[in-house]
Parts: structure tokens; sequence; C-alpha cells
């Protein structure tokens, strides 16, 4: 389903409307919707107003809401995250075609365990999940380094309290110097990325020059971003994913000077 710069890239009915209709005409059978909130790439929260017309969208032409929270942690300070399944508690949408998936890679940066999480109205989806784990089940030594963590409420609460605020400053550390430097970007509720805008430094408008982009300022400025139309399906060449998490601050500091060099009206 695209999204557009003009409106943050939201999630709109408009939106899922077209794209339903699009995907039938094309002789396609729909079966579910996929989101995630926060999103990525751009990093928006779905408020309650948005879920529960998704919600009411999928529920009116019979097809299963899939929600991805996995980044359900990494909201800023000044957003609020809301799952999907607070506004079932409120809904009579049918609640066996919803499902939550979730993941501790992002909130608590166990990235290489595999660990994940379904969460499921649907005892026939909870059946088949539990048979699949028999093929690709969490070793023992993983469930006995993670239990006592996710026991430990207290320390869970203090570590995604600190994470709130960290991510928040070093989103806007990163935003304050895009502004300095005349490079747009979309405004982010949450996540470990930012989403920037270089189609200034694109000599056409098309993914084949935003790889070449992407290619030169890995190679020749050193700063990685993940490239819009190709990794992340944007429709509007330009677009790219900065991640600032994972670096110390030195590291990020680096990489904001070396921005410079592709700010608007600079030559390179």
């Amino acid at each position: 389903m695209p999204c557009y710069a003009h409106d943050n890239f939201s999630v709109t009915r408009g939106n899922l409307e077209t794209a339903y209709h699009s995907a039938l005409q094309r002789g396609m059978t729909v079966r579910a919707v996929l989101l995630s909130t926060p999103s990525y790439p751009v990093g928006n929260v779905l408020d309650c107003a948005t879920l529960q017309s998704i919600l009411s969208f999928t529920h009116e032409n019979s097809i299963h809401l899939i929600s991805d929270e996995v980044y359900a942690g990494c909201v800023f300070e000044d957003s609020d995250f809301v799952s999907v399944a607070e506004i079932l508690e409120s809904s009579e949408c049918d609640r066996s075609r919803v499902h939550i998936i979730y993941g501790l890679s992002k909130d608590l940066g166990v990235v290489g365990f595999q660990v994940g999480v379904l969460y499921s109205w649907n005892v026939q989806v909870i059946a088949a999940a539990r048979k699949l784990t028999r093929f690709c089940g969490t070793s023992s030594h993983t469930q006995g380094l993670l239990a006592p963590l996710l026991a430990d409420e207290s320390f869970i609460k203090m570590f995604l309290t600190k994470n709130h605020c960290r991510i928040t400053q070093r989103y806007q550390k990163v935003v304050t110097a895009l502004d300095a430097l005349g490079i747009k970007f979309a405004k982010s509720s949450g996540g470990l990325f930012c989403w920037i805008f270089l189609g200034h430094c694109l000599r056409s408008s098309s993914q084949e020059e935003e790889t070449r982009l992407c290619r030169y300022v890995s190679e020749e400025i050193g700063v990685h971003l993940t490239p819009g139309s190709s990794s992340c399906s944007c429709p509007e060449p330009g677009w790219f994913s900065l991640c600032f998490a994972g670096v110390d601050d030195q590291t990020l500091n680096i990489a904001l000077q070396r921005l410079q060099k592709l700010a608007p009206g600079v030559q390179y």
C-alpha cells in the first residue's frame, strides 16, 4: 500500500481502499492487512482512531489484520503507543481475524536470539503455530537467559524508561542537525531511525538513480543508508532510512558531519 510524503506517509482509510480494490482488479485475493506500529521506516505511531478505522476496514471485508508491534517499546517520550489489543476491548469486530506479532530484538536489544511472540484470538492459528514450533523452537539455553530477564519487572520498567529517554535524545540530535543542513525528513514518533529525503541529490527521479546515490554515500562519504524505493517500497525516489541507534555518540557525530556533503547546494 503506497503512502506519500505530503501526508507524512500516514496510513488512511483511503489508502487501504485504493490498495484493496487495485489488488482485486488485478485478480489477486486479499487475505490480510499487515501493519506495523510504530512503523518502519518512517516511525509513525498509529493512534486509536486510525487503528479503529483499519480494524473496521478488515472486518467489513472479512480479511485478517496482522499488527507488527516489534517497536512498541521504542516510542519517543512525547508519544503514546496504542496496541490493537486495546482497541479490540471496545470493538465488536471479529477477534478471530486479529493477530499481533512481537519480538525482543528491538525493544530489549537482544538481536540474534530470534525470539518472537504471536498473540492471536484464533485457535486454529495458535494450533498451527504450535506445530511449527517443533521445527523452529527456542533453545533451552536462550530460554534460560531470557526467562529471568523478562521475569524481572522492575528492571524491564527501568530499561524501557531509559530507552525512551535515550532514543528521544538521539532522534532530536539527528533532526536538529538535519534542520541546520537544510535536509528534509519525515516527522517521527518512534523507532530507531530517521526517514530523510535526499531528492535534491538525485540526477533523475528513478530507483536506479537512488541506488547510485546510496552507493556513493556509502563508498565516498562513509555513511550507510537504506534506500527507500528498493528496500522499503517507497513510491517516491529519494527517501532513505538513517539508523541512529547501535553506535556511540562519537560515531554518530562523525556521521552527521559527513552528511554535510549532502546538504542542498553543496557540490559532490
